[in-house]
């Protein structure tokens, strides 16, 4: 069960870092031109221009990165490095840091301080339906591969 889980881990990160590395190139969808794109992934009230390469791209790869420790913690992919004591106590560590980020990333999006700030329509009402959820399931399972 922890591969499949892992497997799934990997195939959601590695989409959602996907699509990170298309906005970062100047990809639109799901938003019709920059400003949409804008409203639909940042949420913030009357942002213009271009989602920003830099920050972007870093997301990308920390989604990328976060998709095959999993992979790694399960054993189904072994690098000589992560073998042994230094794999057996820093994987764990790190599946455990990836939980809590998700965790904190999706629960933010039902604190009242996150809702104000991150105000923009129609962001507000995708955090809480798909985003924030979406995080916190990605939170339980890295959670699900520690027990």
């Amino acid at each position: 069960m922890h591969s499949s889980i892992a497997i799934v881990l990997l195939l959601v990160l590695s989409a959602l870092g996907g699509l990170h590395f298309y906005w970062a190139g100047g990809g639109l969808w799901p938003g019709r031109d920059r400003n949409s794109l804008l409203r639909i992934v940042l949420g913030i009230e009357g942002a213009k221009g271009r989602i920003p390469p830099g920050p972007t791209t870093m997301v990308g790869v920390a989604l990328c990165v976060a998709g095959i420790l999993p992979i790694f913690h399960q054993e189904l992919i072994v690098l000589p490095l992560l073998e042994g004591a230094l794999g057996a106590r820093l994987l764990p560590i790190a599946v455990a840091l990836a939980a809590l980020t998700f965790a904190v990333r999706g629960l933010a999006g039902y604190v009242p301080v996150w809702r104000r700030i991150m105000s923009g329509e129609p962001f507000a009402t995708l955090d809480v339906r798909y985003y924030s959820p979406l995080c916190l399931a990605i939170s339980v399972g890295f959670g699900m591969l520690l027990l």
